[in-house]
């Protein structure tokens, strides 16, 4: 913990975007459940149900130093003064790495050094904290070794150190110290990093600028590198692949080293697979164990049976005897405090005291000095430090904050800080089936919640199920299996066996929609849909389950009400959508999804550096590790995207925020009132036809007054203006070689968040952020025989345009674009209605109600909000207002060989929301409806009409007010949970965390893995 980084503002605003994020992903219909949701992810942390446990604290003074610095190593002998001065003076690029001649190590790396150094060969495991030198505990005494031998024999062929490292990413961390210490050497000592991804071989001039490292295998197979660092896999091939065969014929009899690294990760069968590798290693380098110095790292111990176990696993790996092997152990000094006199100082009043007074106070402040004794012994959670304080939870908190900043005159911190928080996954919901137990609330149709498996109700003891969520509307079911015991002959509901395949880290993908997945699918599937009788249209099964699953008409036990089993898939009793694999999706939350919100969030809250104007979130910086190799690149390559689009986003919703522009209606209000007192005089029919247009003509400009609007090129210019889409235009350059201008790429991002309109994915418009308009299309005059208002006529544009045509990816772009979206999308061509071709995956068909079939979308769009029937007459009609429809689109359409597309870019303009709708079948905003229905009805069930809600709109277009004071976070926070439309769109389940975001102004930030 820093100056910068306030442990309770952290600790709230993770549980806090966490929830919110949690509760947008899961897209529940019940209020009730959502609410209840809400509060229990927003409980204290380390109560039941919370998403944080409670956090753990542990004191950070700094490791204890030994008494002789590398100077006075250097002169008694231990170290080889070449070796001093080669660490001390790296080349200039890697002087970060020094290791100067005045500084002293720490006792725990000098305790290693003469271990290892001995001339009888022995063996450590080196256990200590993060920010240890555990590193340093092996790579000194190894580099020692190849010196000494250096000065005896000149260059060093063949291999005299294996380092094994788990991942990649540990093996490229050590490139640049070992670079910074072998420089002075050479081509005498060498390194070489070999994993997958080391080349054949590399141009001479490459392997020139590299100094000690060796780039390629070629290198490493003609002349072994001294210092070889590689993993295991690589390892295993090496032993058996003829072309390695000469790093081991170079090496014969001269390894002496090796070292694991994070030996803590090999545990049960990789323990016992990792010692007879290394068994192979050294029979195929022909050496003695007994000659062979082993070293292994590994994360803190926990006493006196864990240090007698670490030395056992060292010695059952190695082979090493087990007098020779040796557990060293980091050691923190913990500087006494001064005996003081007087009073000590409330808690409450600490915030009068300055950085450089407050060192003082807490040392005559009990509370603060018994934290300190705890903490310096060992780590402690929250809630006992409470107890120790005697202080209730924010007063404990505020006085660690105080502590952890409060320096003496020595720059001694008084109590320096490492918190750890644990942020639990969600594994599911669980609920039971008796609507009598108690639930989330009144409106909840089910019994009690467990966010743990049970299968059956702590509380009444009948039988629980897991909480599945339609994929379409979000309504909740619970997901059992009917069984059928031949023995017995009785009927049973019993927990669903079905295991989800379910990627954790799938990129956020909205699936096409494609009218032939309307069609059912035959299923035999035995799996039931428990649900509330109350809220699902249709007939249901009415059974009586009892305490063990029994299902019986008339006997003891509960009611529930099943959706029926029919000769198709289940389908949603709410909005008719059919299951074809992942329609009912359990409430399950992984870690990749968690890290997502995670990791920008402790971000926000990470000290910048100085100075960090022109760098990526302000010179913020994170360092994370996950245990899975690819699962590390697909978080990161998910992280990447969602910065670069929520910087995207929140530049041009603030740009349209700085576009707003009073109502310029000052002639046509003269007009109007020359058309007054002239009606008055004539009372003709003819000037009060015009005074109602001109009226019309206001109303329509004060409407728009005080909305954004931005053409696609005013789009462009915001965004090439912004210096962050500069730095994301060099990187996206860098990585695909594509040479787009800056304006280029600008284009891109504005298609990759417009080019489809999703139906659930995040975007700009289902997020409630942004418009798109049709200017144009709003002239168009209705047709003749038209069933509905004029205006409901430029609805129905607009929902042609956003849910068919961009809908199936009918627009034209760069296919070049379509490569770097992010998610799979394949462009696609319509076809005129007058159109006889056959259709392929490539094309769509211009919408009609196909005669003996169920209409699709929009067809059943149209039928719904003019109120008409099935029949043949009402069929007609449709038909002629999607030709009509066709006939008003076609000059926004470009013709290409394949069929037509549209001009998006030439056709669009970005507004903010006047208005806006809740779909109630996705829970996602709506821009556009038809007389009030969703473009997305069920097949069947009554059609619903959607929810509206006033859009929060920002106050300050980039929190800048207008004598230029920009809004400090505090302001800016203060707004989004205060707001009364936020406050009611987030209530909606249609402002999350991701709104926030944007809202508050993203800032983007690069990934790398």
């Amino acid at each position: 913990m820093t100056e910068a980084t306030r442990i309770s503002a952290l600790i709230s605003d993770l549980a806090t975007r966490s929830g919110r994020a949690i509760m947008s992903q899961l897209g529940l219909r019940s209020q009730a459940l959502r609410d209840h949701l809400t509060a229990l992810y927003a409980r204290e942390p380390g109560q039941p149900g919370a998403l944080l446990a409670d956090p753990v604290f542990e004191g950070a003074f700094g490791w204890r130093f030994a008494e002789t610095d590398m100077a006075g190593l250097a002169s008694t002998g231990l170290l080889n003064p070449d070796l001093v001065a080669a660490m001390a003076n790296p080349p200039g690029e890697l002087g970060e790495h020094a290791f100067p001649r005045n500084r002293k190590p720490f006792l725990h790396q000098e305790a290693c050094w003469k271990l290892l150094l001995d001339e009888v060969p022995q063996s450590v495991l080196v256990s200590s904290g993060t920010g240890s030198g555990k590193t340093e505990c092996f790579l000194v005494p190894i580099l020692e070794d190849l010196v000494r031998e250096r000065s005896a024999n000149g260059y060093l062929d063949g291999v005299r150190a294996l380092f094994l490292y788990p991942l990649n990413a540990l093996i490229n961390s050590q490139r640049e110290r070992l670079r910074a210490w072998c420089d002075a050497f050479g081509p005498d000592i060498r390194f070489c990093l070999y994993n997958g991804e080391t080349r054949l071989s590399v141009p001479a001039s490459e392997q020139a600028r590299a100094g000690a490292q060796q780039l390629s295998r070629r290198a490493l197979r003609e002349s072994p590198a001294p210092l070889l660092v590689t993993n295991s896999t690589m390892l295993e091939y090496m032993l058996v692949r003829a072309e390695d065969r000469p790093i081991l014929e170079r090496s014969n009899g001269m390894l002496r080293w090796i070292v694991l690294d994070e030996a803590h990760t090999y545990v049960g069968s990789q323990a016992a697979e990792m010692a007879l590798l290394l068994r192979r290693v050294m029979h195929a380098f022909k050496v003695d164990p007994s000659q062979v110095r082993f070293v292994a790292t590994s994360a803190t111990i926990g006493g006196p049976e864990a240090e007698v176990d670490l030395k056992r696993f060292l010695a059952d790996v190695s082979g090493a005897p087990a007098d020779r092997v040796h557990v060293v152990t980091g050691d923190r000094y913990v500087p006494s405090l001064p005996a003081v006199d007087g009073e000590g100082t409330d808690t409450a009043d600490l915030d009068g005291f300055a950085e450089q007074d407050l060192f003082g106070v807490l040392c005559r402040h009990g509370a603060a000095r018994a934290l300190r004794s705890s903490l310096a012994g060992r780590p402690a959670s929250l809630r006992t430090l409470r107890g120790q304080a005697r202080l209730p939870v924010e007063e404990t908190t505020a006085l660690l904050e105080k502590a952890s900043v409060a320096r003496n005159g020595d720059d001694d911190v008084f109590l320096p800080l490492r918190a750890h928080l644990f942020h639990r996954t969600q594994s599911g919901l669980w609920a039971c089936v008796n609507r009598s137990c108690g639930g989330p609330g009144p409106r909840w149709g089910l019994g009690s919640l467990f966010t743990a498996r049970r299968t059956q109700c702590s509380h009444c003891d009948s039988p629980a199920f897991e909480l599945v969520a339609c994929g379409e509307c979000g309504a909740h079911y619970l997901a059992a299996e009917e069984t059928y015991s031949v023995s017995d002959g009785l009927q049973r509901l019993m927990p669903n066996s079905r295991t989800p395949v379910v990627d954790e880290f799938e990129l956020d993908v909205d699936v096409e929609y494609d009218e032939a997945d309307e069609t059912p699918l035959f299923s035999t599937t035995t799996r039931r849909l428990l649900c509330d009788p109350d809220d699902a249209d249709g007939a249901l099964d009415e059974w009586i389950v009892d305490a063990h699953g029994v299902l019986t008409q008339d006997g003891e036990g509960v009611s529930v009400a099943m959706v029926p089993l029919s000769e198709g898939p289940l389908s949603c009793p709410r909005c008719g959508a059919s299951d074809r694999g992942r329609l009912f999706r359990e409430l399950r939350i992984g870690a990749p999804f968690a890290l997502s919100t995670i990791v920008p969030t402790a971000l926000a809250h990470t000290p910048a550096m100085a100075p960090g104007v022109g760098k990526p979130s302000g010179g913020r910086r994170l360092l994370g590790f996950t245990d899975s190799r690819q699962g590390s690149a697909r978080l990161a390559v998910r992280l990447q995207q969602e910065a670069e689009r929520n910087r995207v986003r929140s530049v041009l919703y603030h740009q349209l925020a700085a576009s707003r522009k009073p109502a310029q209606t000052s002639d046509a209000e003269a007009d109007a009132k020359e058309l007054r007192k002239a009606l008055r005089v004539t009372g003709s029919a003819g000037l009060r036809s015009m005074l109602e247009a001109k009226e019309k003509e206001i109303a329509a400009a004060r409407a728009r007054a005080g909305v954004g609007t931005l053409s696609w090129s005013e789009a462009l210019d915001a965004l090439s203006d912004d210096a962050s889409l500069r730095a994301m235009h060099k990187a996206f350059n860098d990585l695909t070689g594509s040479g787009q201008s800056l304006r280029e790429f600008a284009g891109f991002c504005l298609y990759r968040e417009f080019f489809r309109r999703p139906k659930r994915m995040n975007s700009a418009e289902t997020m409630g952020l942004i418009s798109l308009r049709y200017p144009s299309l709003e002239d168009v005059a209705a047709p003749l025989g038209w069933p509905m208002a004029v205006a409901d006529w430029h609805s129905f544009l607009k929902l042609v345009v956003d849910f068919f045509l961009r809908d199936v990816s009918a627009v034209d772009i760069d296919d070049d674009h379509l490569r770097w979206m992010g998610v799979p999308v394949r462009k696609r061509y319509v076809q005129g209605p007058g159109s006889e071709a056959a259709l392929t995956r490539r094309h769509r068909g211009w919408p009609r109600w196909e005669l003996n079939r169920r209409p699709s979308r929009l067809p059943r769009l149209v039928r719904d909000a003019a109120g008409l029937d099935d029949s043949d007459a009402s069929r007609d009609r449709v038909n002629e207002a999607l030709r009509h429809a066709w006939d008003a689109l076609r000059d926004y359409l470009q013709l290409r060989a394949d069929g037509y597309v549209l001009r998006l870019a030439d056709t669009a303009e970005l507004s903010e929301l006047r208005t806006a709708a809740v779909c109630p079948y996705t829970a996602r905003v709506l821009v556009t409806s038809l007389k009030g229905l969703s473009a997305y009805l069920p097949q069947r069930g009554l059609a619903e009409v959607c929810g509206t809600y006033g859009p929060p709109r920002v106050p300050k277009a980039y929190w800048h007010d207008s004598s230029g004071r920009v809004a400090d976070r505090e302001e800016v926070d203060e707004w989004l949970e205060h707001d009364e439309e936020v406050v009611a769109a987030r209530s909606l389940g249609v402002w999350s965390n991701l709104n926030d975001r944007v809202v508050a102004g993203a800032p983007y930030y690069a990934v790398a893995e």
